[in-house]
């Protein structure tokens, strides 16, 4: 009996060992889709329509996504029949769900992610994302069952032309994921409003702050992009950014633009102009404020808005921007000679001053006051025909003198 136990033991170790030597093979699927089928949606003037989806855009035209899982990892990959770009308006998207876990990969703009959730334990893995040529990868571990329930792939373009055309490209792997054959594109594709108010508020030691007014959207501003002489510099979500590593001496230019949580860009800001110079350290320090602004004038005042100007300061080095206060609290920044306020009430009087302040951050002297008071904008009536009264009194007598005379004569 003890020999038929040991004998089982050994049948089963070595059966066991037999088993982990053998290769799990990893489990692979793949989605086809041809080329020119990128549906093609058009918005001119307020009216939409989809083209037939014939389109050619190979940087967005998918040909395949593939998964590949093993013991350890989960791949998911999407190829298009160009080449994959790094741009803000083009995103790419992969899907993958098992019967507990799903997996979501994105690429937009020069970068990637990816997250993995096992839907029981709320188990949670982050993916790595790259891109080589016409592919998009990403790799996870492998956090649940590896069975595929479902696997597509997307990718879209928008772009916008002076806010009358909007163009929508989409494609779809498989081809009936795409659903908006009537009602065009879903979701936000309304970009924010354009930033203004940018100005640098300090510039010293290699380094440029700026600051500007809070752009407004349909949903939500997500972020602001900054662009140093044209090209992207850096993301932020505040309404301010110190810009550094820059050159004492060189001049800097820079724009400012809004972007949604769609990842819709709103247009750029005016540009604006900044040198940073040194402090200290047996440099020289601007301390120097502009001159005092004058000739702030009210220009009109009429429904809830207020149109204020005023003369160009001077400054020993240059004027950065003007700072405008309402009843003696600060509300907006110009890099102009002008601003309106807006959204006030009518017959309430408000009073103004401006200041000037350089590029080194040093503000001067407030303008006079000066006070303005917007009204309803009146109609003016039509003149009215007059009603016959004195006028044609005096033409009848008139007229019967002259009668009277010429009967007489006879």
């Amino acid at each position: 009996m003890k020999t038929m136990k040991k004998s089982i033991i050994l049948v089963v170790s070595i059966a066991t060992l037999l088993i982990s030597t053998i290769p799990i093979l990893a489990a692979t699927a793949t989605v086809t889709d041809g080329t020119g089928d990128v549906h093609h949606w058009v918005v001119n003037n307020g009216v939409g329509s989809w083209e037939t989806a014939t389109v050619t855009k190979p940087n967005i035209d998918i040909i395949e996504v593939s998964l590949i899982t093993n013991t350890t990892n989960v791949t998911l990959t999407l190829k298009v029949s160009g080449v994959i770009e790094d741009s803000q308006n083009i995103k790419y998207m992969i899907n993958y769900s098992s019967s507990d876990t799903t997996y979501k990969v994105w690429y937009w703009n020069g970068s990637g992610g990816g997250i993995g959730t096992k839907l029981i334990g709320l188990v949670v893995t982050s993916g790595k994302v790259t891109k080589s040529g016409n592919t998009v990868s990403a790799v996870f571990t492998l956090i649940g069952d590896s069975s595929n329930v479902e696997l597509f792939g997307s990718a879209f373009q928008y772009t916008e032309y002076n806010n009358l055309m909007k163009e929508y490209w989409v494609d779809y792997a498989p081809d009936s994921y795409f659903h908006n054959n009537t009602s065009g594109p879903t979701g936000d594709i309304t970009p924010p409003s354009k930033v203004t108010g940018l100005v640098v508020t300090d510039a010293h030691n290699g380094k440029l702050n700026l600051s500007w007014s809070a752009a407004t959207d349909n949903v939500a501003v997500n972020r602001y992009r900054i662009y140093r002489d044209g090209a992207f510099a850096d993301n932020t979500t505040s309404t301010s950014f110190q810009d550094i590593g820059r050159t004492n001496g060189v001049t800097y230019s820079y724009v400012v633009s809004a972007v949604d949580k769609a990842g819709n860009e709103g247009l750029k800001s005016d540009p604006v102009q900044g040198t940073p110079t040194p402090s200290g350290g047996g440099g020289t320090t601007d301390t120097q404020v502009p001159t005092q602004v004058t000739g702030l004038i009210v220009d009109d005042a009429h429904d809830g808005k207020l149109n204020l100007s005023w003369n160009v300061a001077t400054d020993n080095v240059a004027v950065g921007h003007y700072k405008i206060y309402r009843d003696n609290v600060f509300i907006h920044n110009s890099s102009t000679t002008s601003y309106q306020d807006t959204e006030l009430t009518n017959d309430q009087a408000y009073v103004y001053q401006v200041s000037a302040v350089d590029t080194s951050g040093n503000e001067g002297d407030r303008s006079d006051h000066i006070s303005g008071t917007p009204t309803a904008s009146s109609v003016i009536p039509e003149p009215k025909p007059k009603t016959p009264g004195f006028e044609i009194v005096v033409l009848a007598a008139a007229l019967v003198i002259t009668i009277t005379l010429l009967r007489r004569k006879k």
